[in-house]
């Protein structure tokens, strides 16, 4: 299921390692020239590797742009080249910087405690009391608030769905789930939460906030925030596009509903100028949005989930490499895939943005790419096996999943097509089904690097010292969590596809197997046929799980889509499962009255049986992956 590729896409950029060789030296940013000629090879290259449309980058040093251009087509029918200047990109979860940095501008301000319970500052919003801990702004600054994730309409087609944030927030208030501090588990409600607190501060609403505080000052003038654009700026909009069976396919404009966290339209240059005032701690040609202090404190770590782990630093993420450290934020919609990394030390600044589906695994190259040519971050060396691993290994092997998932929609079997499974090789290495046939060698307490590179991922503790997650050190934003015995992906679709098997051996035995005796004229005592009435009963039940299951799938079609919202259909397709909850315990009722009255031979009573505890199963899984109308009502 893609649906948790959403989870994973910015994966690809913080885990790229920009290696290089001990002996090799560094480019020069200096020589303008050959930085132009290595990013057109470079980035021209990955477009057709990739499939891309269009992309454009911008670098920036020393408080100025050394670079900025566009390669390929905003508008691939009109063949409109991008331009670094006007052509308008779609930047995602870059759009979080903005809320960020109103959150530290009223924190500079003394009107934010970054430790008081968010309640006190929402009016028309209110977090759930949970776990006997508030809801901090330190935790929406790190995401380790608790939420669950919230995928469900995250997007849309309709501009209808554009309402005040409030409103937002508090129909689609996701649940917590974990208590607050320890774990990151990136929240797009989170963020949503933290600009709607300025709000209330402040007494603006977000746009304008933004606008007036941010934007402005800065002479961002083509950084916009409404969706739809204004009409004298949509003709400069990049299309979005997919590429599936060998062709481009243009896609319709991305409303996010929860505008401040990924609705954000740009250019090239505005980000550049925005990238400016970061590395010259708040300020840009005069202008300042944060005062030096508040600017440098946002770029430092603010949590941490263990010692190994890049930190969360004030909203931005730490995505630094071995020898380099970076800051800044990833995004992405469906469509379009943005960096935005900020090298402090270096005065030194990436944005790059590529306006197609395809286009996450270029943004991850081309920082590895740029990272390796210009500042060889030092390689880690080739790791050495701790001895006595054998006998420590059973602590980190086992099921685990992202703990980044939807728990109360239907979106939550996103996990069970995403198991990650932790394996040891039997000799000085763990296994991890997500990296493929890289091997994990144990460097220290906890800790493991791969055998071919500087990534390390790191296995924490809980209280009682067992092993239930880990993390990739690169990627501070979410954590794996061991899987329970229930929650194994692996068991649950093993039953599943025995239920589906029991039905459909049912649907076409019970039939056949009358027809053969009708044909033959075997006679029987009543006492040794099952009922009619339960044969015909239990046939319908198998019959409708059956239906059931190829109407879900034909109503979910890509499983992508339900980002989107839920389609009219699934209203009655989720109701359905209820029905058969009720029919399923009518089933129980005849399999305990046929053993109660002795009716049907013992083989026949036993297979039955089997076929109600199959389909009692089933009713367990439409529970438990939230498949009904009730789980999803208001999704709906």
């Amino acid at each position: 299921m893609r649906i948790l590729r959403l989870n994973f896409l910015l994966l690809s950029i913080l885990l790229s390692a920009a290696t290089a060789h001990a002996e090799a030296q560094p480019a020069s940013l200096d020589d303008r020239a050959a930085l132009e000629a290595w990013v057109d090879g470079t980035m021209n290259a990955m477009l057709e590797a990739h499939h891309v449309a269009g992309s454009v980058v911008a670098i920036v040093r020393n408080g100025e742009v050394i670079f900025s251009k566009g390669y390929g087509y905003s508008d691939l029918k009109e063949r409109k080249p991008v331009e670094p200047a006007t052509t308008l990109f779609r930047i995602g979860s870059v759009s979080k910087l903005f809320v960020w940095t109103s959150v530290m501008q009223l924190l500079e301000q003394g009107k934010l405690d970054l430790n008081a319970d968010v309640n006190t500052y929402l009016k028309d919003v209110q977090v759930p009391k949970r776990f006997g801990a508030p809801v901090t702004m330190k935790h929406l600054l790190t995401h380790t608030a608790g939420f669950e994730d919230q995928v469900i309409g995250l997007f849309s087609h309709d501009p209808a769905t554009m309402r005040p944030l409030a409103d937002v927030l508090r129909d689609e208030m996701p649940a917590r789930v974990r208590e607050p501090e320890k774990y990151a588990s990136y929240s797009n409600h989170g963020t949503g939460l933290a600009m709607h607190v300025v709000e209330q501060i402040s007494g603006e609403p977000w746009e304008k906030y933004v606008q007036a505080h941010i934007l402005e000052p800065l002479g961002l003038k083509r950084t916009l925030l409404a969706q739809p654009l204004p009409a004298e700026f949509a003709s400069d909009l990049s299309k979005g596009y997919r590429f599936e069976a060998e062709a481009y396919k243009e896609e319709e404009f991305e409303f996010v509903p929860l505008g401040p966290v990924g609705g954000v339209s740009t250019t090239a240059l505005d980000m550049a100028a925005f990238m400016t005032a970061f590395l010259n701690l708040g300020e840009y040609h005069g202008a300042r949005i944060l005062e030096e202090e508040t600017a440098r404190t946002m770029q430092t770590p603010l949590h941490t989930m263990a010692s190994g782990v890049n930190p969360q630093a004030y909203g931005m993420m730490d995505m630094s490499l071995p020898g380099l450290r970076i800051v800044g934020h990833g995004g992405d919609t469906i469509l379009f895939h943005t960096l935005f990394a900020l090298m402090p030390e270096q005065k030194t600044g990436v944005f790059a943005s590529f306006n197609t589906t395809t286009g996450a695994e270029p943004r991850g190259e081309f920082m590895e790419a740029f990272a390796k040519r210009y500042f060889v971050p030092t390689p880690s060396p080739k790791p050495v096996a701790l001895e006595g691993f054998g006998q420590r290994a059973t602590r980190y092997t086992g099921s685990y999943r992202a703990n980044r998932f939807s728990h109360r929609s239907l979106a939550k079997m996103a996990i069970a097509f995403q198991p990650v499974n932790v394996t040891y090789d039997g000799k000085d290495a763990l296994h991890l089904s997500i990296t493929g046939k890289k091997r994990w060698i144990e460097v220290g307490p906890n800790t493991f690097q791969e055998e071919d590179g500087p990534k390390r991922i790191v296995f924490i503790e809980d209280e009682g010292g067992k092993i239930n997650h880990f993390a990739f050190a690169e990627l501070g934003i979410f954590a794996f969590e061991r899987n329970g015995d229930v929650a194994v992906p692996e068991w649950h679709l093993a039953a599943f596809v025995a239920t589906l098997l029991i039905c459909l051996l049912s649907i076409v035995c019970w039939p056949v197997a009358a027809i053969v005796r009708w044909k033959h004229d075997v006679i029987k005592s009543r006492d040794e046929f099952t009922p009619l009435y339960a044969r015909v009963f239990g046939w319908f039940v198998c019959a409708s799980v059956l239906a059931f299951v190829v109407a879900f799938l034909a109503s979910l079609g890509d499983p992508m889509a339900i980002v989107f919202g839920l389609p009219p259909s699934m209203a009655v397709l989720l109701s359905i499962p209820l029905v058969i909850a009720v029919l399923v315990l009518a089933m129980a009722a005849i399999t305990v009255t046929l053993w109660t009255s002795g009716r049907g031979t013992i083989l026949a009573r036993l297979g039955y049986t089997l076929v109600t505890l199959s389909l009692c199963s089933f009713v367990f899984q439409t529970v438990y992956w939230n498949l009904t109308i009730i789980q999803n009502y208001q999704f709906l």
